[in-house]
């Protein structure tokens, strides 16, 4: 079956021809579209296939809704892609199921329904497309729009980390570390979430950390812990900075630790993260890795207290 793909927010979309969808030949234009989509004249290939898609083109619908709900070469326009979609779904399209059943889960620029997302997803859910697997373990864990369904839910987010995909090993890890809602397996769990957050994964990353720092789940270990949430840091994870920031900036660190507490604040605190906000502001406030400066803690404290942090407003009320 001759397909293109189009890469977008970590979701595989497909343009499929439709003479191989249906095994039959195919309409004058639709060909012509598929050369001018390949060759990213996306002008010509909507000027090809719109005609197809209002005459009730399924292949054609398919395409457009691609089109649309990307922005490729036209304005984004989900509610359309949404409708062309909807239309190639009640012909049955497959991926037409699966494009609009993943819009409904997520609200992507058009109204939330879980309830259709489900009954969409599980119609597609067997031919084994990664994200419809997570979408649909979402909506089954959560019993969203559907009976929640944690044993079904598990397999499926099985399978997609068995694929590689890091938010189905972050839920999986997460789930089998704390055993909530299946029995526990720290092993498992902690194997999971290392896969996640070595592919990149900042929360990943941060619930090690968390688990090593605070002791509930894990022994505690100041070590593992700050390697973690180093490498949550470096994934551009705001807590992560901010927690790191923590552990390196007590009564015992060295300077150099000290410099490196302060760069995580401001680099966190730069996120409008409202922890590392208040933190920053101490540390000028007390002159600590930095100059005294009562007017740069005065703007972070600020900040912080605007997102009420209570201790940020505390310590502005102290503030000379």
């Amino acid at each position: 079956m001759n397909t293109i793909q189009h890469t977008n927010r970590g979701r595989l979309s497909m343009l499929m021809l439709a003479g191989a969808l249906f095994a039959t030949p195919a309409l004058a234009g639709f060909d012509e579209g598929m050369t001018a989509y390949q060759k990213r004249d996306y002008a010509t290939a909507i000027k090809e296939w719109t005609p197809l898609a209002a005459s009730g083109n399924a292949g054609a619908q398919v395409n457009l809704g691609i089109i649309h709900e990307y922005g490729l070469g036209t304005a984004r326009n989900p509610v359309e892609a949404a409708r062309l979609y909807r239309l190639a779904a009640a012909a049955g399209v497959a991926q037409a199921q699966a494009s609009l059943g993943l819009m409904l889960m997520q609200g992507t620029g058009i109204p939330r329904n879980d309830s259709e997302a489900a009954a969409l997803l599980s119609k597609v859910v067997d031919a084994g497309n990664v994200q419809v697997q997570v979408g649909l373990a979402q909506l089954l864990w959560d019993g969203r729009g559907t009976e929640k369904n944690r044993a079904r839910a598990q397999a499926l987010f099985r399978k997609a980390a068995e694929r590689g995909d890091a938010f189905a090993q972050l839920k999986l890890g997460d789930a089998l570390v704390k055993g909530d809602g299946i029995p526990a397996n720290t092993e498992e769990g902690i194997n999971l979430l290392s896969k996640a957050a070595g592919a990149g994964q900042p929360t990943a990353a941060l619930l090690l950390a968390d688990f090593y720092d605070d002791g509930k789940y894990l022994p505690k270990d100041d070590g593992r812990a700050r390697h973690w949430y180093r490498r949550g840091a470096e994934l551009g994870h705001p807590q992560a900075m901010t927690q790191l920031g923590r552990l390196l900036n007590t009564a015992d660190s060295s300077d150099a630790e000290v410099a490196d507490a302060l760069k995580l604040y401001q680099a966190a605190a730069a996120k409008n993260y409202a922890p590392a906000q208040f933190y920053l502001g101490m540390m000028h406030a007390q002159g600590r890795g930095t100059d005294k400066n009562a007017a740069e803690a005065r703007k972070w404290l600020e900040m912080a207290a605007a997102q009420n942090i209570p201790e940020a407003k505390q310590a502005l009320s102290t503030l000379n």
